[in-house]
């Protein structure tokens, strides 16, 4: 349950963050980075914070454009969090809701999470792309582009994306391009 001047939420959040929430709730004057990382306990082996997992808390927290509950300041950027910045609750937050959910960054890499995604994104388009072809055995270039395009309904896929593809689906032999007295078609055959 989070008190706030104007009314009362009910908040779902991660442990973490309910960590530094419990911290900040009865505070009168702001807390830097440091103590607030010190106060949750996400001390390194040489006694300091860590940083990582401290600013994505206090990110979720400060810069969420839908439910910033605590108030950040300091310099630089307001939408990142800095060693330098200092936090306190935010006196003048109020929505909506009654209740919601402050989601946080995942804290394994992200590198690893944005590589998964682009891999999966692969998946789909190609298996897209062999769907049509299936159905169809030969279709223009552009014809697959635009049909590949409004397929796919859970992300947008670009053209760039879905001809480097179409590329790869030739090199592993499942499609081919169309061939016409000795010149090569703006079109593709399926193969498979």
């Amino acid at each position: 349950m989070g008190k706030f001047p104007k009314s009362s939420y009910r908040i779902g959040v991660s442990t973490l963050q309910a960590v530094a929430l419990s911290v900040l709730s009865g505070q009168t004057a702001p807390m830097t980075f440091e103590d607030v990382g010190q106060a949750m306990g996400c001390v390194t082996e040489n006694g300091g914070v860590n940083e990582d997992i401290v600013k994505r808390v206090l990110h979720s927290l400060s810069c969420n454009p839908k439910y910033r509950v605590l108030k950040k300041t300091g310099p630089g950027n307001p939408k990142v969090v800095n060693a330098e910045d200092k936090f306190e609750p935010n006196p003048a937050f109020s929505s909506k809701a009654r209740r919601f959910t402050i989601p946080m960054a995942d804290l394994d890499n992200l590198g690893a999470t944005l590589q998964k995604v682009h891999q999966d994104r692969s998946y789909l388009i190609d298996a897209c792309v062999v769907r049509i072809m299936k159905a169809r055995k030969r279709l223009g270039h552009q014809t697959l582009l635009s049909e590949v395009a409004q397929q796919l309904q859970t992300f947008k896929a670009t053209v760039p994306d879905i001809k480097k593809r179409i590329e790869n689906l030739i090199e592993r032999e499942f499609l081919q391009r169309t061939e016409v007295d000795g010149e090569w078609t703006k079109e593709y055959d399926y193969l498979a």
